[in-house]
């Protein structure tokens, strides 16, 4: 009883930081408010609902199986933190509700339950292998900031694999919830429904836009010649329907009438007409497998009943045998047949409105799709590539076979091993740029946690079969047979693709596990279930040994000592002062280095500091991207990078007698040879700084910084002190410094924007570096902000703000050309 409570307990708390650290990384990355305290809002609620009305719970379940397609993308974007988000709230949720109602409560499969724990083990323990410089310098930043950093690190990032053993647990947690529940099967079996619908929805999506009836740019804001609907790869996209299709069964097994299992073979086929359009290979391979299993598991469970077992066998073949063909025969006649019509039509078009640009356009769009697919078929059994990339992964794995380099740490290691010319990837280079994983999941197992951890896992997905097998075959569990399926499509899909990369394909694999884990034990054999235990139970000393190895090869010491070198990592020059940047270019002003999407800058000494940064054109294509400053581990300042150029801030160092550091967090990244195949630039950069970073004198007094001249106000100001003229100046961007007089009181600023409403922004205000104090605008009315210190001198005031705006974009014909920010008024002071 006590083991269950700290348990629960644990599971809350872990749970409940994840909720707060998804909440911020997800205010950073939301551009709009509105859609931040929406998603808020909806989860909140729909975790409530979940609590008091357990009826309800299977339908939240079904809308949020339906909306993973919204989150099939890179982890380290805004869709899997809206996703973990979620995915944290339901689990509470759940979680609460067992507490709340224990006889409630179902029993958990010990042995699978026993697997998972030591797989997740294994995983955590390998984290220690990883350079620990990483980790020490986010010891020294702030909750929120470390829990940013984290979340968006990228792959070639040692904290990228924090992230993603959070993950895991995240799913862990999730599913054991799920899984805790009296009525699992009909929760789960909405969110498999509903995950098989986000598909079907999804597919017909996508086919609108890939024949230019809609634009779904607003949503992914990139475009590629195959089709992708709303996720943000063909392949991603052609992984999740291939994993999806055996739900279908739960349809097709019902005892509903031949209308619904016309509408589900009409799905079959919109599913396989989709896969073929993402011109994803991996997924033309192994849709058929998965198909004929699920035709098999179909036929099989029709004819259970019957006791003329070679009749049965007979016309079971038979039937699979002329299933499959028919199924993929009529989504290739719909694919070739009427794309040939079609091309026929679009050549014709051509001819007709060859004036039309636009028409002209879209039109030989659908041919250069056409020949995209005609290219990929033309190399499907040749995937050179991927042979490649598995065999730079084997030379990588064979560093440290048994217990592996890390989980998720592909691409740490191959970016460190590039350097060591003696390293066994160094010698056995077949490409010529380094992956985020060797995609391959059975690859990614091996380099992860090595031997033993493929074992633990393997050991985990065999015996989750022996349990979905015994449960239909021994209990007429029906249901195990999709979830079986879509857990070997996973594995099957495995064989080309790291899984794990993406989050919501990673957590499908979850849910299938977490549904064998709780089923009814006694469907397995008294005799298989006591050696799966033992076997089991045995493991906890694999898992030992691996710590006892990690811990000695702690920070990969072992290599260090191995190649010659005093530590384990990247070598970048001045690392120290610039981590996370690349090295040092110049232009004509200077000096500059490009920032990546984490980045520090340190530097000595309190005072006044100026960055100049530029935003590249080609880092706002994509849309609005966030950037956020954080000096000493407190965030002073955020841009919402709207338009390219150059910009300066000012930031004021205070309260440290060592060393500051300024810390540069983005949204997002570029790299510049993604759409051009000729430049092998692989770099993932966000913003270029001028460096080194500038201090600004501040002997002269009556400092001022960032201000146009000064305009009388047209109207009075709340607070303003009697007799003194009512004047104000506009900031000069989206950062402003200025030292106050001895008599100021207070200072007051205000959106000047002439529509505020649709126009809001937020500024950072600080006094002396002091924590700053966080304005949001939503309206265009003064605000005071009071400053401390009256009568003292030395007080300077910096000001940043997330965006700007400009009368020409605003009012057609405004002849003032200006870059504005916030209207600032400070009395008694002699504007210079």
């Amino acid at each position: 009883m006590i083991v269950r409570w700290l348990l629960y307990i644990t599971a809350l708390v872990f749970l409940s930081c994840t909720i707060v650290f998804r909440i911020a990384d997800m205010e950073f990355k939301v551009a709009s408010s509105a859609a931040f305290y929406l998603l808020l809002g909806g989860a909140f609620v729909g975790a409530t609902v979940c609590i008091k009305q357990q009826r309800l719970i299977k339908y939240i379940l079904f809308l949020y199986g339906a909306s993973f397609p919204f989150y099939i993308n890179h982890s380290w974007r805004v869709h899997t933190a809206i996703f973990e988000f979620f995915t944290a709230m339901l689990a509470v949720a759940l979680l609460l509700t067992t507490i709340k109602n224990n006889s409630f409560r179902n029993r958990l499969n010990p042995v699978v339950a026993w697997f998972f724990f030591l797989f997740a083990a294994i995983c955590c323990l390998s984290l220690q292998l990883l350079p620990e410089q990483n980790f020490f310098q986010l010891m020294r930043r702030s909750f929120m900031s470390s829990a940013i950093t984290v979340f968006n690190a990228l792959p070639y990032d040692p904290l990228y694999s924090v992230a993603a053993v959070w993950r895991l647990l995240l799913f862990m947690a999730f599913v054991s919830a799920l899984s805790l529940r009296e009525d699992y099967d009909k929760c789960y079996r909405f969110v498999f429904i509903g995950a098989l619908c986000g598909g079907l929805w999804a597919s017909l999506v996508g086919l609108l836009e890939y024949f230019n009836m809609i634009s779904l740019l607003w949503f992914r804001q990139q475009l590629d010649l195959r089709l992708q609907s709303v996720t943000g790869n063909p392949g991603w996209f052609a992984e999740y329907l291939t994993m999806t299709i055996p739900y279908i069964l739960f349809g097709f097994i019902s005892k509903r009438g031949w209308k619904l299992k016309a509408l589900l073979f009409g799905v079959m086929m919109l599913f396989e007409i989709a896969i073929i359009l993402t011109g994803a290979r991996s997924g033309w391979l192994a849709y058929p497998v998965t198909l004929f299993f699920c035709w098999l598991f179909f036929y099989l469970s029709k004819d259970a009943a019957e006791d003329e077992k070679l009749h049965k066998k007979f016309r079971l073949a038979t039937r699979v045998a002329l299933s499959i063909p028919l199924t993929i025969a009529v989504s290739l006649f719909l694919v070739v047949v009427v794309f040939d019509k079609f091309q026929k039509n679009i050549e014709a078009e051509l001819t007709i409105h060859s004036q039309d640009s636009q028409l002209s356009r879209d039109l030989r769009m659908h041919t250069i799709r056409q020949n995209e697919l005609k290219n990929r078929y033309a190399t499907l059994f040749m995937p050179v590539e991927r042979i490649a990339i598995a065999q730079e992964a084997l030379a990588l794995w064979q560093e440290r076979p048994m217990f592996g380099l890390g989980w998720e740490s592909y691409r740490v290691h191959t970016g460190i091993m590039e350097q060591i010319p003696e390293s066994l990837f160094s010698k056995n280079r077949y490409t010529d740029k380094l992956f985020d994983t060797p995609h391959n999941f059975y690859l990614q197992l091996l380099i992860g946690v090595g031997l033993a951890g493929c074992v633990l896992w393997l050991l985990l997905a065999a015996y989750g079969f022996i349990v979905g097998m015994s449960g239909y075959f021994r209990s007429g569990i029906t249901a195990a047979i999709p979830v079986l399926l879509a857990l070997y499509s996973f594995h099957q899909y495995g064989l080309t693709q790291d899984p794990p990369y993406i989050s919501t394909v990673w957590m499908l694999v979850f849910l299938n596990i977490g549904y064998l884990m709780a089923l009814p034990v006694v469907a397995v054999p008294a005799r298989v279930q006591k050696i799966s235990l033992w076997l089991a139970r045995s493991c906890c000393v694999l898992v030992v040994c691996a710590g006892v190895a990690y811990a000695e090869a702690r920070s990969s010491k072992d290599f260090a000592a191995k190649y010659g070198y005093a530590n384990y990592g990247r070598e970048q020059s001045d690392d120290t002062v610039y981590e996370g940047f690349y090295k040092k270019e110049q232009d004509k002003q200077g000096d500059i280095r490009w920032s990546g999407k984490n980045s520090i800058m340190r530097f000595e000494g309190d005072g006044l500091y100026r960055i100049d940064y530029l935003v590249p054109t080609r880092y706002i294509e994509q849309g609005a991207q966030r950037i956020n400053f954080s000096l000493d581990g407190t965030i002073v300042a955020r841009d919402t990078c709207r338009q390219a150029g150059w910009k300066t801030r000012y930031f004021y160092a205070s309260g440290n007698p060592r060393e500051h550091e300024l810390e540069i967090i983005a949204s997002g990244t570029w790299s510049p040879g993604s759409s051009n195949s000729q430049i092998q630039d692989t770099r993932q950069l966000s913003i270029a700084v001028r460096t080194p970073l500038a201090a600004v004198d501040l002997s002269n007094r009556g400092w001022v910084a960032g201000l146009y001249w000064k305009e009388p106000a047209s109207e009075a100001i709340p607070g303003w002190p009697e007799g003194v003229d009512t004047v104000f100046r506009w900031m000069n961007g989206v950062s402003c410094a200025l030292e106050l007089p001895p008599e100021v009181i207070s200072i007051y600023i205000r959106n000047g924007h002439p529509n505020s409403k649709n126009f809001q922004l937020r500024a950072h205000v600080s006094l002396n570096g002091k924590k700053p104090l966080v304005v949001f605008f939503k309206t265009g009315k003064w605000v005071e902000c009071a400053v401390g210190g009256v009568g003292s001198e030395g007080r300077l005031v910096t000001i940043n703000i997330d965006r700007t705006w400009n009368g020409r974009r605003v009012v057609q014909r405004e002849p003032d050309p200006r870059e504005l920010g916030l209207m600032v008024a400070v009395p008694f002071m002699e504007y210079r």
